[in-house]
C-alpha cells in the first residue's frame, strides 16, 4: 500500500484567536473547556472547537512542528493547527505516527 498525503487522510485546519477576555487561568464556570496552544494547555475557555480529542501540531513559535494530544473536548488556539481524521476512530494511530517524523525540514 501507498504513502498517502496528510490532507487524503484528515482535514487539517487552523485553531481561532482567543482574546483575554474569552479565557480563564483556572476551571471555573462557565469556563471548563481546555484551550490548547502553541506549547500546551494556555487556560480554559466556555466553547469547545472539537468535541473529541485531536492530535494538534504547532504552527507557530519556536516549538514550531510539536505534535500534541488535546486528551478530549478541546478549543484550539491560533498556534496550532487540528489534524481531524477522516475517521474519528483513527485520531490516536495518526497522533502516533505524526509522532514519527523529523518536521524540522517542512518548518518554515
Amino acid at each position: 500500500m501507498g504513502s498517502k498525503a496528510l490532507s487524503e487522510v484528515s482535514l487539517i485546519k487552523q485553531g481561532r484567536y482567543l482574546a483575554p477576555a474569552e479565557m480563564s487561568n483556572a476551571i471555573m464556570p462557565p469556563f471548563t473547556v481546555p484551550v490548547w496552544g502553541a506549547n500546551g494547555l494556555l487556560g480554559y475557555a466556555r466553547e469547545a472547537t472539537y468535541e473529541e480529542a485531536v492530535p494538534l501540531v504547532t504552527c507557530r513559535g519556536n516549538g514550531c512542528g510539536l505534535v500534541q494530544w488535546t486528551n478530549g473536548r478541546a478549543n484550539i488556539s491560533n498556534n496550532s493547527m487540528a489534524i481531524v481524521p477522516a475517521d474519528i476512530s483513527d485520531a490516536r494511530y495518526l497522533y502516533s505516527t505524526l509522532l514519527a517524523p523529523d518536521l524540522r525540514p517542512v518548518i518554515t
